[in-house]
């Protein structure tokens, strides 16, 4: 009986088509995508979104790929690169565990794009990026007393990105395996604790969103190409739950119900551009002021 679970979620990533997905979870990507576009574009306006652009336009690359509000058009992977860190620049992005939008999106719209590929495919691999995705977030949450510690979100959502990136390019299940072990083997680090907590204040590296999207679409490049990762990165003391930086890893929470139960539907959007951790203390103070003018 298979164990390891890299193998498992690299075989879903391949049999999904977009035929055997529920209307529900098709509509609810369609939602996912128009977010994601429309926190981007607000994004590019920001110092975030300008630094982003004016590097795509730097680096260059083929022009395969659209950078959001700009006309720049670029490689793959910095297309991801810059339209991730704009989805995010305004904390304005979907969350569930994590903010999946901001690497899954990305990613499939600039392959999707580079690989010509019809809105179905896209939609198709965007569930199975946020399925990737959310599952192994919740998977590997460190217990409070490490999270005050250690915490990060691109570092896990960096295999959502590879995961959509391996459908859209149409990598058979060897490579498909490989992407997602060599995106998870070059996540950025878990860094919010220094990039958003630190006594410095909020930064602009926040959650690494566009590095993570870069990594995955690279994973899948390479291992079309041949390149390997380690198969067994979710499993033992060394599995990628420590490279996370957690205590603690739910390894069956990563392929329970697979196929079965969509974690997109769980998505939210969010109605104000702020961790949703604030919002309740947002709606509270509205009434407030409401009430007592």
């Amino acid at each position: 009986m298979e164990t390891e679970i890299a193998p498992i979620l690299a075989r879903h990533i391949v049999e999904t088509k977009y035929e055997d997905l529920p209307m529900e979870a098709v509509e609810k990507a369609k939602l996912c995508i128009l977010d994601s576009v429309g926190c981007a574009l607000g994004g590019c306006r920001t110092d975030i979104g300008k630094a982003v652009i004016d590097l795509t336009r730097y680096l260059a690359g083929k022009p395969k790929s659209t950078v959001f509000g700009s006309g720049v058009k670029t490689s793959s992977p910095y297309a991801a690169f810059a339209n991730a860190a704009m989805s995010n620049a305004l904390d304005f992005d979907d969350t569930y565990v994590g903010h999946p939008g901001a690497t899954v999106v990305p990613s499939a719209i600039a392959v999707g794009e580079s690989a010509y590929a019809s809105g179905k495919s896209v939609i198709a691999a965007t569930v199975v990026g946020y399925e990737v995705s959310l599952r192994i977030g919740m998977a590997i949450q460190p217990s409070w007393e490490r999270l005050r510690q250690v915490w990060g979100l691109g570092t896990w959502q960096t295999f959502g990105a590879a995961a959509a990136a391996a459908k859209l390019l149409g990598l058979n299940e060897e490579d498909t395996l490989n992407a997602l072990t060599v995106g998870g083997s070059n996540a950025p680090l878990s860094s919010v604790r220094k990039t958003f907590y630190s006594k410095y204040g909020v930064t602009m590296v926040k959650n690494n969103y566009g590095a993570a999207s870069e990594a995955g679409i690279i994973a899948a490049l390479l291992a079309r190409r041949g390149f390997k990762g380690p198969r067994d990165i979710f499993e033992g003391d060394d599995g990628f739950w420590r490279m996370y930086g957690s205590d603690r890893c739910n390894l069956d929470r990563m392929t329970e119900k697979l196929g079965e139960r969509y974690e997109i539907m769980n998505v939210s959007y969010k109605p104000y551009p702020s961790c949703r951790w604030t919002h309740s203390i947002l709606d509270g103070i509205m009434q407030t002021a409401s009430k007592n003018r």
